[in-house]
């Protein structure tokens, strides 16, 4: 379950007691074997062990038995933009800034769609190309629009509608060729489950063939690329996948009872030509943002707020506008009276109404997270973050719900947004290469059931660990540690990690305010429909 974390580098340095040496950025920089990131949006062990053990991945099964394994807990909302992002930055988003793929206009107009410039901490690859280092960034979300690097990069989504220069340098998207671009917009309506999947596959294919250029080019020393299409069909397929999912059937298993596996099964195929095609010494991480899970029963959360009596609360007492996010649900609760001296106690109460729900067919909590913001966040972005932000237990899902309908708070999956399966709190994590200790006995299966070759780690341990595989400073102000499990003791005794100020990491100051002509080529379709 994601938890708090400590505002310090817990255990950096001291499980192995080696010295923390504060130096300046770049200090002691050298030239290093590659390290490469291959992010695997959604990627779920569930998912993958048995379809491992059954033989149809063998890339990822072959280079999983040389590669320390483990689940990474995500941060919430569990959320591709705020999870990426704590992972590329190493902090929490009260730090970073990004809670969502959009985000309110400050001067009252319709949600823009977020970008980079308002992320509020500096990202690796810009760390790593400050201390002269060549990078390669490729398709991670919440990165449009792309940072100057030394190097080249691709966005990943959310895009602006129209025509948007994706590439730095700007004149490296006249190279790229035919790439389709990823629009923020996710839905089923209007189109058939054939139209999605092509646009899956097309994705797939181009992010591919980019990804194996760079890998074989050499001229790199740090690559990070994200392939989305699994999240993407793992979102809208689920149902022909799982039996016990209520939208299953005999139709629905015959036409895309192997779609997910069918896909993984062509990313495994790009992932073993990349794997192929990286020098013999490289370090390679694997990581997932998140997990997965079937969808089987909704929670409405308007009939809730009705049945459970906390609207007729709400039509006397003063409170503030309170927003409640699963990360895709952005349940806003409007003040019925001006004031807000009540806001505390509107809290209390939600946070024990939200304990006390349970699905009437089983009795169960269909919730399974739920914290105040100041439970779970820390820095200067803490204001702009939802007031209550949670996550489901398995097999639930939240959608806004209709008090006036006939509906219980909790039913059986109805949901409009087409999805079948959603965001679960743990993604996987992989990590081989020269530096890296070899893995504990046993097969990944059993690895994973004993709880994998890391302790605790987090999606926020990503990038300090990255920047002590370089041998860099890490920023004192990152949330995450450096998974010292991980890494050969005669490589930490060589190149201990580095904790010191860097000045800049963290922008305390807020981004310039939007004209109206920037606000309106920011507007889009919301991620859902």
């Amino acid at each position: 379950m994601p938890r708090p974390r400590s505002l310090v580098l817990a255990g950096l340095g001291l499980a192995l007691a080696l010295p923390l040496v504060l130096l300046a950025p770049g200090c002691g920089s050298s030239h290093r074997p590659p390290v490469v990131v291959i992010g695997l949006d959604g990627a779920d062990w569930d998912l993958l062990v048995p379809w491992m053990e059954a033989g149809h991945l063998p890339h990822l099964a072959a280079f999983l038995e040389d590669a320390r394994v483990g689940e990474l807990e995500t941060v919430l909302p569990i959320l591709s933009p705020v999870c990426w992002t704590s992972a590329t930055t190493g902090v929490n988003p009260g730090k970073h800034g990004i809670f969502n793929f959009q985000k309110p206009d400050p001067d009252g107009g319709p949600p823009i769609i977020e970008q980079a410039t308002y992320r509020r901490a500096t990202p690796v690859w810009m760390l790593l190309s400050d201390t002269g280092h060549e990078v390669g960034v490729l398709n991670v979300p919440m990165t449009f629009p792309p940072d100057p690097v030394r190097g080249r990069m691709i966005s990943g989504f959310p895009f602006p509608s129209g025509e948007v220069n994706l590439t730095y340098p700007p004149q490296y998207q006249d190279e790229i060729g035919e790439y389709p671009i990823d629009y923020l917009s996710m839905t089923m309506h209007g189109r058939t489950a054939e139209e999605l999947l092509a646009d899956f596959y097309a994705g797939l294919e181009a992010r591919g063939k980019l990804a194996r250029e760079w890998a074989a080019s050499g001229d790199y020393d740090f690559l990070w690329m994200v392939f989305t299409a699994p999240d993407k069909v793992q979102h809208f397929f689920w149902a022909g996948y799982d039996p016990l999912h209520p939208w299953y059937s005999e139709e629905t298993a015959a036409r895309f009872g192997t779609t997910m596996l069918d896909l993984w099964k062509r990313q495994d195929e790009i992932l073993g030509e990349i794997l192929a095609e990286l020098p013999a010494d490289a370090t390679v991480m694997l990581v997932s943002d998140h997990g997965f899970e079937s969808i089987r029963r909704q929670v409405n959360m308007a009939n809730w707020f009705e049945q459970e009596g906390i609207n007729a609360w709400l039509d006397s007492h003063a409170i503030p506008d309170i927003t409640v996010t699963n990360g895709i649900l952005a349940f806003t609760v409007e003040g019925k009276i001006a004031g807000s001296s009540d806001r505390e106690e509107f809290l209390d109460l939600l946070v024990q109404a939200a304990g006390d729900l349970r699905d009437p067919a089983s009795g169960n909590p269909p919730i399974e997270g739920f914290f105040r913001r100041e439970e779970i966040y820390h820095g200067p972005s803490l204001e702009k973050a939802p007031d209550i932000i949670f996550y489901e237990n398995p097999f639930f899902f939240t959608t806004e719900g209709y008090p006036d309908s006939s509906d219980a708070p909790v039913v059986e999956n109805l949901t409009s947004t087409s999805f079948s399966g959603y965001h679960r709190p743990h993604g996987i994590l992989a990590l081989a290469g020269p530096d890296v200790l070899p893995p504990e006995p046993g097969t990944v299966g059993e690895r994973i059931a004993r709880g994998g070759d890391f302790r605790d780690a987090n999606l926020m341990d990503v990038t300090p660990t990255l920047l002590a595989l370089f041998g860099e400073t890490i920023p004192e102000r990152m949330d995450g540690r450096v998974l010292l499990e991980g890494l050969r003791p005669e490589f930490l005794q060589a190149h201990p990690p580095r904790l010191a100020r860097v000045e800049g990491f963290l922008l305390d100051r807020e981004p310039p305010r939007l004209s109206e002509t920037e606000k309106e080529a920011l507007k889009a379709l919301p991620y859902l429909q």
